[in-house]
């Protein structure tokens, strides 16, 4: 058992409780593990910073998702190009 695993994190383990902690769903011991696994493994820290860069790039983006009518013309005008581009 390595010293980074000691505390009940591997490094799959602390990619799952970073993205867990990123939507507020990790508890406090996991928080708690997680850090002290970060303090030990570069590669990790460097997931986690790049994990919560992305988080906040999208929460600036302000994106919008399209509601189900939009999504249909999409759909309907991708199959229109489709059957246009086999003919």
């Amino acid at each position: 058992m390595g010293i980074r695993s000691f505390f009940g994190l591997d490094c799959e383990a602390a990619a799952n409780a970073c993205d867990r902690a990123a939507y507020n769903e990790a508890g406090l011991a996991d928080k708690l593990r997680l850090r002290f696994h970060l303090f030990l493994c570069p590669p990790c820290k460097d997931y986690t910073r790049k994990s919560e860069k992305l988080s906040y790039l999208i929460k600036k983006a302000d994106l919008k998702s399209c509601t189900d009518e939009e999504k249909a013309v999409l759909r309907q005008r991708m199959e229109e190009k489709n059957s246009e581009s086999l003919n």
